[in-house]
């Protein structure tokens, strides 16, 4: 039998931000970036390196395919870059889901397969045993979903955890101020 592979930590950071207007990566809630705050999460949770996506230039980062081709075919790609290193086991959150705790991603894991919640196709946990998607079969993280064959759990009974913050209006509701300025 096989060691199981070590969770790695993939955050979407990628994009143009253009709904929020400024970098969401770099927005502060709570006195963290929201960067900082999803490689936290992502740490607790049992992720034992952490790569974020869409930033080649961070330390810990990887760029996204040539031709802006979307955040669905960045992970298909890293996923793929991954496994040419042996068996993929990971947590995938964007950067602006800040509300995501390590208990929630801790569920996915012990789903066994790879699993995301309900009508949400991040956060997404990707079973070293799951079915790896190709770049040129997705378009979207919801094709990644369905090519690897994630489990659909029940969403978590706190709704926050899955809050998508897009917008200055959305963070204002979430940081209890004005927004991003």
């Amino acid at each position: 039998m096989s060691t199981p592979a070590s969770i790695t930590g993939l955050i979407l950071a990628g994009g143009k931000s253009s709904r929020m207007g400024t970098d969401k990566a770099a927005l502060v809630l709570d006195g963290e970036t929201l960067l900082d705050r999803a490689r936290r999460i992502l740490r607790e949770a049992g992720a034992e390196r952490v790569i974020v996506l869409g930033r080649s230039y961070e330390a810990d980062g990887w760029p996204d395919p040539p031709g802006g081709k979307g955040p669905g075919v960045a992970l298909a790609s890293a996923l793929n870059r991954l496994a040419d290193s042996g068996p993929v086991q990971a947590l995938v959150i964007p950067v602006d889901m800040p509300c995501l705790t390590p208990h929630s991603l801790k569920a996915l894991i012990r789903s066994g397969p790879s699993a995301h919640y309900q009508n949400d196709p991040l956060p997404l946990y990707f079973a070293p045993d799951a079915r790896l998607p190709t770049p040129d079969t997705v378009r979207s993280v919801r094709d990644v979903v369905k090519a690897v064959g994630a489990l659909a759990l029940r969403r978590p009974g706190n709704e926050r955890v899955l809050a998508n913050i897009n917008t200055p209006d959305a963070f204002a509701d979430l940081s209890g101020g004005t927004g991003p300025d």
